[in-house]
């Protein structure tokens, strides 16, 4: 007699644009997890949030995904301070309860600061983000993989990131600086 074993989770991840940093960055993350994450850049040039959410909806439906058995798309996108692209998420992010956004500002790479320095806010933009990251990670470069040089300072990146994420929060997703 064989049982029934359900199928793992899916993790469907949607990154905006070609670039390599948080694709990266998060299958780490992801190695040894106990779901099946699906990364891969979207099919679509257009890297604004309304296209990317459209896209995780056909995503959704062309790999029927499904809450109940703990399926989500997360959508990682950098606001770049843009006021535009933080009203979209604000108010598409708990539309569909299947789509998390993962925003961060400006950049990701204000998360990998934080694993080095405690930051006062996020009014950097992404250019002197980077360059203030390269004064950890001398030969940084968006496709470098940095991630075993911030292993180990997760949690103390973490808690930066909380303190400064209160004021950054937008409802309904998950923050990244």
């Amino acid at each position: 007699m064989s049982q029934y074993r359900p199928r793992k989770k899916i993790y469907r991840l949607i990154y905006e644009g070609n670039n390599k940093t948080e694709r990266i960055f998060f299958q780490h993350l992801f190695h040894k997890s106990s779901y099946v994450p699906i990364d891969a850049l979207p099919l679509s040039p257009k890297t604004d949030p309304k296209s990317l959410y459209q896209f995780g909806i056909d995503e959704i439906k062309r790999l029927d995904l499904s809450r109940q058995l703990g399926d989500r798309v997360f959508i990682v996108m950098d606001l770049d301070h843009r006021i535009d692209h933080k009203k979209y998420v604000s108010s598409h992010a708990q539309t569909n309860k299947l789509i998390v956004f993962v925003p961060s500002q400006p950049c990701i790479e204000a998360f990998f600061l934080l694993h080095f320095v405690e930051l006062k806010n996020f009014d950097m933009t992404g250019d002197e983000v980077i360059a203030a990251l390269k004064e950890h990670i001398q030969n940084y470069d968006k496709s470098l993989d940095v991630f075993s040089r911030l292993d180990g300072q997760n949690e103390i990146a973490c808690a930066r990131l909380r303190k400064l994420a209160k004021q950054f929060r937008i409802r309904g997703t998950i923050t990244i600086p």
